[in-house]
C-alpha cells in the first residue's frame, strides 16, 4: 500500500543511484515543461531512520541502533524513483513541497 502526500523538499534526500550525473540542460527543459504542464507522475520515496549517534540507516524504525545501541533517531525519505523530477523542482524550480508516493520498501 502507498499514499500521495506533499513532503517538503528538505525532507527528501537521494536514493542510491546509479546516476551520478546530471545534465543542466536537461534538468531545466524538464522543470521548464513541469511549470508549463504540471508534474504528470509524483517521485517514489520511502521513510529512513538514521541513528542521530552513529548513522545507520535503516528503512524500519528501530528501537535502539544496532551498530551503538543509540535510540535517538532522525526520519527522512529517500528518493526510490525520480530523482531527475526531484532535482527539476527543488533546484530549478525552487518549490517548498514536492508530491511523491510514500511506499514501504526495504533495500
Amino acid at each position: 500500500m502507498h499514499t500521495i502526500k506533499n513532503i517538503p523538499v528538505t525532507e527528501i534526500k537521494p536514493g542510491n543511484n546509479d546516476r551520478k550525473s546530471f545534465d543542466q540542460t536537461a534538468l531545466t527543459e524538464l522543470a521548464q515543461s513541469i511549470s508549463e504542464h504540471g508534474l504528470a507522475q509524483p517521485i517514489t520515496v520511502r521513510r529512513i531512520w538514521e541513528c542521530s549517534s552513529c548513522g545507520r540507516i535503516d528503512p524500519d524504525f528501530p528501537e535502539r541502533c544496532d551498530d551503538c545501541k543509540n535510540d535517538t533517531f532522525s526520519a527522512y525519505f529517500e528518493i526510490v524513483a525520480g530523482e531527475r523530477r526531484f532535482r527539476a523542482i527543488s533546484e530549478i524550480l525552487k518549490w517548498d513541497t514536492i508530491p511523491a508516493i510514500v511506499r514501504d520498501l526495504s533495500d
